[in-house]
């Protein structure tokens, strides 16, 4: 099975956890994982795209926000990641 693919189980299985046990959390996709053009731009690429920008955004009951990066366990983070996550 392809890692993308792995990946989406996983992501598929957090976001059913987390609106199972934190009942009014909303949860939602960043679609980034997209194919690319002969240039490297996302083929699905709109005003706001940003290349490392979290699989996951999770608003909590209250207020609070969390952005969560969803890796099968061969998974590696990119660079852009890096750069992003550490905003």
């Amino acid at each position: 099975m392809a890692r993308k693919q792995i990946e989406s189980g996983i992501q598929r299985d957090i976001v059913q956890f987390i609106r199972t046990v934190i009942p009014g959390s909303v949860v939602m996709a960043i679609p980034n994982g997209s194919q690319r053009t002969s240039t490297g731009r996302p083929a699905n690429a709109v005003p706001g795209f940003l290349p490392g920008a979290p699989d996951l955004v999770i608003a909590l009951p209250g207020g609070s926000v969390l952005w969560m990066e969803v890796k099968s366990p061969v998974g590696r983070v990119s660079e852009n990641q890096i750069y992003v996550h550490g905003l």
